[in-house]
């Protein structure tokens, strides 16, 4: 089994509606190469660094990054982990 780790420094951060399930969605954008392959939904665990806090989601990208766009990469996460409280510009977030 391969252990997958991402850090990311967080430079903006876009709240959308929630899925179909009810699971929040936000898209967080970063000055960092992102190596995560587009189409790919990683099941992942998140910690981030100024809340102190750890919790499973999944990160995604849905579609490659065009020439213009910044690196960026999509996230959702079940309603009780309030993303919109728990994550913020400046955080570094370890995907693993």
């Amino acid at each position: 089994m391969r252990l997958f780790l991402m850090n990311i420094e967080i430079s903006d951060i876009d709240l959308l509606t929630d899925d179909k399930d009810g699971r929040s969605r936000c898209v967080l954008y970063t000055e960092n190469q992102i190596d995560l392959a587009f189409s790919t939904i990683l099941e992942a665990r998140i910690f981030v660094s100024r809340a102190g806090k750890s919790f499973p989601c999944e990160v995604y990208r849905p579609r490659p990054n065009g020439p213009l766009d910044p690196q960026h990469l999509h996230m959702r996460a079940d309603r009780e982990f309030c993303l919109n409280e728990t994550i913020a510009v400046g955080d570094v977030i370890t995907v693993m």
